[in-house]
Protein backbone atom coordinates (compact mmCIF):
# COMPACT_ATOMS: atom_id res chain seq x y z
CA UNK A 1 0.00 0.00 0.00
CA UNK A 2 1.06 3.54 -0.97
CA UNK A 3 0.74 6.27 0.83
CA UNK A 4 0.82 9.66 -0.02
CA UNK A 5 2.98 11.70 1.59
CA UNK A 6 1.48 15.82 2.05
CA UNK A 7 3.84 18.49 2.19
CA UNK A 8 4.15 19.08 6.12
CA UNK A 9 2.98 22.41 7.35
CA UNK A 10 6.32 23.95 9.61
CA UNK A 11 4.39 26.90 10.88
CA UNK A 12 7.41 28.32 12.92
CA UNK A 13 9.49 28.59 9.61
CA UNK A 14 6.15 30.46 7.42
CA UNK A 15 6.21 32.92 10.78
CA UNK A 16 9.81 33.50 10.05
CA UNK A 17 9.69 34.18 7.03
CA UNK A 18 6.69 36.82 7.41
CA UNK A 19 8.96 38.44 10.12
CA UNK A 20 11.25 38.87 7.58
CA UNK A 21 9.09 40.31 5.02
CA UNK A 22 7.71 42.85 7.70
CA UNK A 23 11.54 43.94 8.65
CA UNK A 24 12.42 44.05 4.84
CA UNK A 25 9.60 46.99 4.55
CA UNK A 26 11.06 49.70 5.05
CA UNK A 27 9.77 53.39 6.20
CA UNK A 28 10.60 55.04 2.80
CA UNK A 29 8.51 51.99 1.43
CA UNK A 30 5.64 52.91 3.53
CA UNK A 31 5.67 56.38 2.88
CA UNK A 32 6.14 55.65 -0.94
CA UNK A 33 2.83 53.38 -0.57
CA UNK A 34 0.85 56.19 1.42
CA UNK A 35 2.03 58.88 -1.46
CA UNK A 36 0.49 56.56 -3.93
CA UNK A 37 -2.64 55.77 -2.47
CA UNK A 38 -3.32 59.31 -1.80
CA UNK A 39 -2.52 60.07 -5.27
CA UNK A 40 -4.90 58.13 -6.71
CA UNK A 41 -7.75 58.72 -4.08
CA UNK A 42 -7.44 61.93 -4.94
CA UNK A 43 -6.97 61.43 -8.76
CA UNK A 44 -10.42 59.45 -8.46
CA UNK A 45 -11.72 62.71 -6.96
CA UNK A 46 -10.61 65.05 -9.47
CA UNK A 47 -12.43 62.72 -12.28
CA UNK A 48 -15.69 62.46 -10.30
CA UNK A 49 -15.62 66.05 -9.74
CA UNK A 50 -14.79 66.67 -13.48
CA UNK A 51 -17.71 64.29 -14.85
CA UNK A 52 -20.25 65.30 -12.64
CA UNK A 53 -19.73 68.89 -14.12
CA UNK A 54 -20.55 67.57 -17.47
CA UNK A 55 -24.29 66.56 -16.33
CA UNK A 56 -26.38 69.91 -16.54
CA UNK A 57 -28.47 71.38 -13.23
CA UNK A 58 -31.43 70.87 -14.31
CA UNK A 59 -34.52 70.86 -12.77
CA UNK A 60 -37.75 69.39 -15.05
CA UNK A 61 -40.32 70.75 -12.50
CA UNK A 62 -43.24 71.45 -14.47
CA UNK A 63 -43.77 75.31 -15.48
CA UNK A 64 -45.77 77.80 -13.53
CA UNK A 65 -48.30 78.79 -15.80
CA UNK A 66 -50.99 76.60 -17.24
CA UNK A 67 -53.78 76.80 -19.57
CA UNK A 68 -57.17 76.03 -17.55
CA UNK A 69 -59.75 75.83 -20.53
CA UNK A 70 -62.14 77.90 -22.41
CA UNK A 71 -63.60 80.39 -19.65
CA UNK A 72 -67.08 79.25 -21.21
CA UNK A 73 -66.23 75.96 -19.70
CA UNK A 74 -66.78 77.19 -16.17
CA UNK A 75 -70.53 78.06 -15.39
CA UNK A 76 -70.71 81.02 -12.62
CA UNK A 77 -70.14 79.70 -8.89
CA UNK A 78 -68.49 76.65 -10.24
CA UNK A 79 -65.43 75.78 -7.89
CA UNK A 80 -63.02 73.32 -10.11
CA UNK A 81 -60.20 72.00 -8.37
CA UNK A 82 -56.48 71.30 -10.31
CA UNK A 83 -55.29 69.38 -8.13
CA UNK A 84 -51.93 68.26 -9.60
CA UNK A 85 -51.29 71.75 -10.26
CA UNK A 86 -52.25 72.51 -6.36
CA UNK A 87 -54.91 75.44 -7.27
CA UNK A 88 -57.92 76.16 -7.99
CA UNK A 89 -60.14 78.05 -10.27
CA UNK A 90 -63.77 79.70 -9.06
CA UNK A 91 -65.97 81.31 -11.28
CA UNK A 92 -68.32 83.88 -9.54
CA UNK A 93 -70.32 86.57 -10.57
CA UNK A 94 -67.70 89.33 -10.35
CA UNK A 95 -65.39 87.00 -12.56
CA UNK A 96 -62.94 84.44 -12.57
CA UNK A 97 -60.24 84.46 -9.54
CA UNK A 98 -57.56 81.52 -8.66
CA UNK A 99 -56.90 80.23 -5.12
CA UNK A 100 -53.80 78.35 -4.04
CA UNK A 101 -54.31 75.31 -2.56
CA UNK A 102 -51.19 75.59 -0.29
CA UNK A 103 -51.98 75.86 3.34
CA UNK A 104 -50.53 78.97 4.50
CA UNK A 105 -49.78 77.07 7.56
CA UNK A 106 -47.04 73.71 6.44
CA UNK A 107 -47.88 73.81 2.97
CA UNK A 108 -50.09 70.83 2.81
CA UNK A 109 -52.30 70.28 -0.08
CA UNK A 110 -56.30 71.60 1.25
CA UNK A 111 -58.50 69.51 0.20
CA UNK A 112 -62.31 70.86 -1.59
CA UNK A 113 -65.68 69.87 0.08
CA UNK A 114 -68.21 70.60 -1.74
CA UNK A 115 -71.22 69.59 0.88
CA UNK A 116 -69.62 72.27 3.11
CA UNK A 117 -68.66 74.98 0.29
CA UNK A 118 -64.57 75.38 1.97
CA UNK A 119 -61.45 74.05 2.39
CA UNK A 120 -59.86 71.67 4.60
CA UNK A 121 -56.57 71.12 5.37
CA UNK A 122 -56.05 67.70 6.26
CA UNK A 123 -53.23 68.19 8.80
CA UNK A 124 -53.45 70.22 11.10
CA UNK A 125 -57.40 71.57 10.55
CA UNK A 126 -57.14 74.71 9.49
CA UNK A 127 -60.54 75.15 7.26
CA UNK A 128 -61.05 78.55 4.41
CA UNK A 129 -64.02 79.69 2.69
CA UNK A 130 -64.11 79.30 -1.28
CA UNK A 131 -62.43 82.35 -1.58
CA UNK A 132 -59.33 81.36 0.25
CA UNK A 133 -60.20 83.37 3.32
CA UNK A 134 -58.50 81.58 6.67
CA UNK A 135 -61.39 81.45 9.37
CA UNK A 136 -60.32 78.46 11.39
CA UNK A 137 -57.30 77.10 12.70
CA UNK A 138 -53.11 77.83 12.92
CA UNK A 139 -53.16 79.00 9.52
CA UNK A 140 -51.65 82.35 9.76
CA UNK A 141 -53.28 83.85 7.03
CA UNK A 142 -55.61 83.44 3.81
CA UNK A 143 -54.92 80.96 1.26
CA UNK A 144 -52.60 82.73 -2.02
CA UNK A 145 -54.20 84.12 -5.18
CA UNK A 146 -52.56 83.40 -8.38
CA UNK A 147 -53.34 85.89 -11.90
CA UNK A 148 -55.71 84.56 -14.14
CA UNK A 149 -55.81 86.05 -17.54
CA UNK A 150 -57.71 85.53 -20.75
CA UNK A 151 -54.98 84.45 -23.22
CA UNK A 152 -56.02 85.47 -27.09
CA UNK A 153 -57.39 81.77 -28.56
CA UNK A 154 -60.14 82.79 -24.97
CA UNK A 155 -58.67 79.90 -22.79
CA UNK A 156 -57.83 80.75 -19.11
CA UNK A 157 -54.45 80.57 -18.34
CA UNK A 158 -53.45 80.33 -14.63
CA UNK A 159 -49.81 82.09 -13.85
CA UNK A 160 -48.51 80.32 -10.29
CA UNK A 161 -45.93 82.47 -10.68
CA UNK A 162 -47.58 85.91 -9.69
CA UNK A 163 -49.63 86.50 -6.50
CA UNK A 164 -51.86 88.66 -7.28
CA UNK A 165 -54.85 91.06 -4.32
CA UNK A 166 -57.73 89.33 -2.69
CA UNK A 167 -59.51 91.56 -4.63
CA UNK A 168 -58.47 90.58 -7.66
CA UNK A 169 -60.93 89.27 -10.87
CA UNK A 170 -60.88 88.56 -14.33
CA UNK A 171 -64.19 90.08 -15.94
CA UNK A 172 -64.77 87.99 -18.81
Amino acid sequence: MTQSSAPVIDIRKDLRGAVFELKAFSRRGFFTMVGLVGLAVGTLAAAVVSLRFLIPNVTYDEPLVFKAGLATDYPVGSTTIFSDKRTSINHDVDGFYAVSLICTHLGCTVRWFQTDNMFRCPCHGSRYLRAGVRFYGPAPRPLDRYQVIKAPDGTLVVDRGTLVSRNYRLAV
